[in-house]
């Protein structure tokens, strides 16, 4: 079996869009798993509360697309 991607509820991250010079952040705001044992987070956009998306831990856990956010930047920035 693979190893489950470690993303826990509470964690942002930021999502980096080729058209936007200012990434997008969001939190996880819960995990679960989908009927065939795949685990998924619903995420919240930090800025616009209304904003939300659910994907795969897999997704969320991949530089290429996501990059996790530590909290001490989220304050600076925030």
């Amino acid at each position: 079996m693979a190893q489950r991607p470690k993303v826990r509820e509470g964690q942002q991250y930021a999502e980096f869009n080729k058209l936007s010079r200012t990434p997008r952040l969001w939190q996880v705001e819960r995990i679960f798993d989908d009927p065939a044992s795949n685990a998924h987070a619903r995420l919240i956009n930090v800025r616009y509360r209304h904003d939300t998306k659910t994907i795969s831990c897999a997704t969320l856990a991949d530089r290429r697309c996501y990059t996790p956010v530590a909290a001490e930047a989220v304050e600076r920035a925030g």
